[in-house]
């Protein structure tokens, strides 16, 4: 409803309050799991800060979250 523009800049408004000058290198991802569920481990500056649940339907990865 907001549009893509909007949702973008908020998410990195969001970022930028949590980890400040942020750049993308410094962000890791990581699948832990199986052959067609798990979660993606997030690391920021080697430090974690999230995981999220991922599950593979019809080929293709979403997110198993609410």
């Amino acid at each position: 409803e907001e549009g893509w523009p909007k949702a973008l800049k908020a998410c990195q408004d969001t970022f930028k309050e949590a980890f400040g000058d942020y750049r993308l290198e410094d962000f890791a991802f990581e699948f832990l799991g199986e052959e067609s569920a798990g979660k993606v481990v997030v690391t920021y500056r080697r430090k974690n800060v999230g995981e999220m649940r991922v599950v593979e339907e019809k080929g293709l990865w979403k997110l198993d979250e609410r």
